[in-house]
């Protein structure tokens, strides 16, 4: 009925391709990024709890690099602690803690990767004291920040100071999953808590458009009523506050469900999540705010084309015979689409070619023959542009999966 997205640990990223696939575009980054090296969160526990001293902290990590995790040296833990009343500051300031060798990366990965990984776990009470923090002065709500920095075995460091977007983005559209700081809070089992969060199963991709609505659940994990609603505020990796919550509604064959309407805004690339705070029920249980993992992509920009691969082939009277060119493009959905090759130097005849684009696509192939009145042109540099859609034959041009189009002119330049 639902897709639970709260309890999924990032092995998801730029569009959803099979797992193989993915894997040979996480490669193909790694090995032409200078940066190198990722620490993948396979799966996070946090159960931290106030009234236990001996509850625990744990994360699975993978490590990856350009030798498939081989130039590990060692991973360095750091952690700090932030006060709740503090907003993004560390009331204790983030210090070494543990170091975790390379040869402690000995688990079986519980994906296909085969990388090493490794379990990183500790108590609460190890935690107060590392920060100096008492258990009389901890209240429910505070958090420990804890840093993850990978050392390799040429000296290189990465953390999440020289991490990118590409590396620390969640949700969706995220390969790698490695955000390499991690807030665990101190929770309180006498508190209201919300269990899982899902969308709609109309939403397979979890992608949306300006306009679009779908639904988003909320399971507690006790149905008393609220006596003060939670506070629902959309929380964007843009900063973008365009998006429209509608009303928090209960579920009538399930009171421990409630469910709201999310309305798209204009942003034109975005990760949307939820942050859920201040709910109190008839019993007196009173929610401590949580902020959940992304839940939209919104995708509001026409997919634009680069250009791939290409091949010019010449006959043996030094004429052009056929040139190939790849026009790649983000993941593409399910269309037919016109191509119209108009010369810019030199002139040669304006050409249409027709191709059925299916679900996923990455790479569009064409080849023509530059040809004045039926005759090829002769060999040399060849500047032209590239029009998708031109209204001769059927079709809506290149369009992503959520449906915007490409509209702009690739320009392409063969040779010197």
């Amino acid at each position: 009925m639902r897709k639970y997205i709260n309890k999924i640990f990032g092995s998801v990223l730029l569009l959803l391709l099979v797992a193989c696939s993915e894997e040979l575009i996480v490669d193909e980054v790694i090995d032409n990024v200078s940066s190198g090296a990722v620490l993948r969160n396979l799966g996070e526990d946090n159960d931290l709890d106030i009234a236990n001293l001996n509850s625990t902290y744990t994360i699975l990590l993978e490590a990856q690099d350009a030798s498939n995790g081989n130039l590990l040296s060692e991973v360095r833990v750091n952690v700090g602690y932030t006060d709740s009343m503090e907003v993004n500051i560390d009331t204790v300031t983030v210090t070494r803690f543990r170091v975790i060798p390379a040869n402690e990366f000995n688990e079986t990965s519980p994906t296909t990767n085969g990388l090493p990984v490794t379990r990183f776990t500790t108590t609460l009470q190890e935690l107060l004291d590392h920060v100096g923090i008492s258990s009389a002065d901890m209240e429910v709500g505070d958090r420990f920040a804890i840093d993850f920095e990978m050392e390799l075995i040429d000296g290189r460091v990465f953390n999440l100071d020289n991490a990118t977007n590409d590396v620390t983005r969640t949700g969706f559209f995220s390969f790698f999953n490695a955000q390499f700081r991690y807030g665990a809070a101190i929770g309180d089992p006498q508190r209201l808590v919300l269990d899982e969060i899902s969308i709609s199963d109309d939403n397979e991709l979890g992608i949306l458009s300006l306009g679009d609505v779908d639904t988003v659940f909320l399971e507690f994990d006790r149905e008393d009523a609220f006596v003060v609603n939670p506070t629902i505020t959309q929380v964007s990796s843009i900063g973008a506050v365009d998006g429209d919550i509608g009303d928090l509604t209960q579920s009538e064959d399930d009171p421990e469900i409630y469910y709201f309407l999310y309305t798209a805004g204009a942003s034109g690339a975005d990760t949307i999540s939820f942050e859920i705070s201040g709910a109190e029920t008839v019993a007196g249980f009173v929610m401590e705010a949580q902020t959940l993992k992304s839940a939209y992509i919104i995708d509001n920009t026409a997919p634009a084309g680069m250009v791939g691969p290409t091949q010019v082939s010449t006959d043996a009277s030094r004429r052009i015979s056929n040139v190939s060119i790849d026009l790649l493009f983000e993941p593409l959905g399910t269309d037919t689409v016109t191509f119209e090759i108009e010369a810019v130097a030199p002139f040669f005849d304006t050409q249409t070619l027709t191709r059925v684009i299916s679900q996923d696509d990455e790479v569009v192939n064409l080849e023509f023959v530059p040809q004045v009145d039926g005759v090829a042109i002769g060999e040399g540099a060849l500047e032209f542009n590239i029009t998708t859609d031109v209204g001769v034959m059927q079709g809506a041009g290149i369009i992503d999966l959520i449906g915007n189009e490409a509209s702009e002119v690739i320009n392409v330049q063969l040779g010197n």
